[in-house]
């Protein structure tokens, strides 16, 4: 199954530091979970790049519509198991050519565990 952590799959920039830029329209992580643990809500902590307001966000490929992330928690959806897939997709103002296309700089992600895990 593999070790409990975060894995930037596709869709991102170099880590700066302790966090990381969305590059482009759609950028997955991958979270694993403790075994045996489910999330009940994930919170997805960071600061928007100019122009980009809100992330079209899904989890195990579940469409969870616009939210803004931030510190307010996303209740996960009920199918998810010890394996969340996590997309963002933005969508982002054009850039000249040659330049990154950043949307969200992700500094953290918090999981809240359900209650009996």
């Amino acid at each position: 199954m593999g070790q409990p952590g975060l894995s930037l799959i596709d869709g991102w920039w170099k880590v700066d530091g302790s966090a990381v830029w969305t590059e482009g329209p759609r950028s997955t992580l991958r979270l694993r979970l403790p075994p045996g643990r489910k999330a009940a809500r994930i919170a997805l902590e960071g600061n928007y790049y100019e122009g980009v307001m809100r992330t079209r966000l899904a989890i195990d490929g579940e469409a969870l519509g616009e939210v803004v992330l931030g510190p307010r928690p996303i209740t996960a959806p009920a199918s998810s198991g010890e394996v969340l897939d996590i997309t963002l997709a933005h969508t982002l103002p054009p850039a000249p050519p040659g330049e990154r296309r950043l949307g969200f700089f992700l500094h953290a992600v918090y999981v809240e565990f359900a209650a009996g895990n």
